[in-house]
């Protein structure tokens, strides 16, 4: 029986995997750009509700006929209307009776009575989702309407072979389960505060937030990223050739890198492209000639190694057997392991002591500021 409900459970962890992966990105711009920082409470929250949703929606419509052609189920089985039938089913459980408590244990083991049990919990957490976002217990009968509507929507895609994606029924619309399902919800929405205790209140989150002004020192993590976004495009538009030269050469990949980490931001008062993501800018100061020498010592320290890389990759390409040049290529072969080791390390080593600039922004004097819009009183 357990069998029947693991499958889709572990459908929903690679299926959230994927869809966490696909979302983290959007999610946290989105959340750096409106409060200047990353909130793990907000965003576990969020893709917990995921999470469970794609669980809740699996477990109503796994597991899918072999094909999408499948055969119709038995006349008269497809809809179930009786209110009262799992008291029915209950009696037709081997060795229980109504009037023997001894045979209750029997019950309680049996499929048909942890059928109700699972259907109960199944919408329990979208009660605790909605007590969380909802606070009141005043409000309780948003979580009778929405553990019904929701419901409903289950029981609908089950009548129509999952919205019509199948030939035929292959799931019964059961009446209980509408029940049961609005009982969870209802019952999460009660018990909520046992699950919610450890969890900040939405109003301790905004009141962190408020204690992030409109600009402030961009986190290293989001100035990881924006140069991230930025050699992401580089990358894209070296492809594009220039009239005097091939597409994809080092030069090509240095001119754009120029143009977007040193002329971009001097046209447009310290913004990048990177920075228009995550809305973030330069902080200029007030010495335009020492701001330019920052930028182009930025620059020299970002792409310095592409440059070095570049220049070992063509010599490794070089058809030359003399034992010197072989030892030359493995020279820079391992040079550019050891390049990359250290810088990664160095990243990595500031990132975890909190340091707040990487390297190249640190050398450079370079702050990335986050700005955002002042909320209208």
């Amino acid at each position: 029986m357990l069998s029947a409900y693991l499958q889709p459970i572990l459908m929903a962890v690679f299926a959230f995997t994927m869809l966490a992966f696909l979302g983290t990105v959007p999610w946290t711009l989105y959340q750096y750009r409106k409060h200047g920082y990353f909130n793990f409470w907000r965003s576990f929250m969020v893709f917990s509700f995921i999470f469970y949703g794609l669980s809740a929606f699996f477990l109503v419509s796994l597991p899918f006929p072999e094909n999408r052609h499948n055969l119709p189920l038995p006349s008269g089985s497809g809809v179930q209307l009786n209110p009262l039938n799992f008291i029915f089913e209950f009696s037709k459980v081997p060795g229980f009776s109504w009037g023997s408590p001894g045979s209750y244990l029997k019950l309680i083991k049996s499929f048909t009575f942890l059928e109700v049990v699972f259907n109960t919990l199944l919408l329990l957490p979208l009660g605790v989702y909605l007590r969380y976002y909802l606070k009141k217990i005043s409000k309780v009968y948003w979580a009778f309407i929405a553990g019904l509507g929701v419901s409903l929507l289950f029981e609908v895609s089950q009548l129509t072979a999952l919205f019509g994606y199948f030939d035929h029924q292959y799931r019964i619309f059961d009446v209980v389960d509408l029940m049961t399902n609005t009982i969870g919800a209802v019952l999460g929405y009660l018990i909520a505060p046992l699950f919610l205790f450890f969890v900040p209140s939405r109003d301790a989150i905004k009141t962190k937030d408020e204690h992030f002004g409109p600009e402030k020192l961009a986190s290293y993590g989001a100035q990881l990223f924006e140069i991230w976004i930025v050699l992401t495009i580089v990358a894209i538009l070296s492809h594009i050739p220039f009239p005097f030269m091939s597409s994809h050469t080092p030069v090509n990949k240095l001119i754009w890198g120029f143009m977007l980490t040193v002329v971009y931001p001097l046209l447009l008062n310290g913004r990048t492209f990177g920075g228009f993501v995550l809305r973030l800018k330069i902080d200029v100061g007030e010495q335009p000639f020492q701001f330019i020498k920052n930028l182009l010592f930025r620059f020299f320290l970002i792409f310095a190694p592409s440059v070095y890389y570049d220049f070992a990759a063509y010599v490794n390409t070089v058809q030359n057997q003399s034992k010197e040049f072989v030892m030359m290529q493995v020279f820079f072969v391992f040079g550019s392991v050891c390049l990359f080791m250290f810088i990664t390390f160095d990243i990595l080593r500031k990132w975890l002591k909190k340091y707040p600039r990487p390297y190249f922004n640190q050398m450079a004097n370079i702050d990335f500021l986050h700005y955002r819009k002042e909320k209208k009183k």
